[in-house]
């Protein structure tokens, strides 16, 4: 798979909005990043364990979605990373898909018996759809 950027194609309009850096493309390509912090020190007991069998737990916490600053014509793709972790370590997956006008809903987990809510820190986002 490859992909092609178009050249021919310059910003419009590059902003911010909150914590959003927004950039619309003359070709209708709209792309924004931000870097959340989501601080768990206000829930602190909102984690969950799911027990798939007999000594194998998983831990999840559930951070939520983001509201773009933009609204997309159609779902765009978006990736989201952990950039920087308060305490702990965990695996990122997502447990709603994202919208024309939000992030998926991201939650954290690990295969242990420690609980997820002390784990803390900055989730970065990169979406790129289109605007027109």
């Amino acid at each position: 798979m490859s992909f092609t950027f178009n050249t021919d194609s310059s910003p419009c309009a590059i902003y911010t909005s909150g914590e959003w850096t927004v950039r619309k493309w003359d070709n209708g390509t709209l792309e924004c990043w931000c870097v959340h912090n989501f601080d768990l020190s206000s829930h602190p007991n909102s984690d969950e364990m799911i027990q798939w069998s007999s000594g194998i737990q998983w831990y999840y916490y559930e951070y939520g979605s983001l509201q773009y600053p933009v609204t997309f014509i159609s779902t765009p793709v978006c990736t989201y990373s952990q950039m920087s972790v308060v305490s702990g370590t965990a695996w990122l997956y997502t447990r709603v898909a994202g919208s024309t006008t939000r992030t998926p809903s991201v939650a954290a987990g690990r295969p242990t018996t420690a609980r997820v809510n002390q784990i803390g820190g900055n989730i970065g986002f990169y979406a790129i759809g289109r605007w027109k």
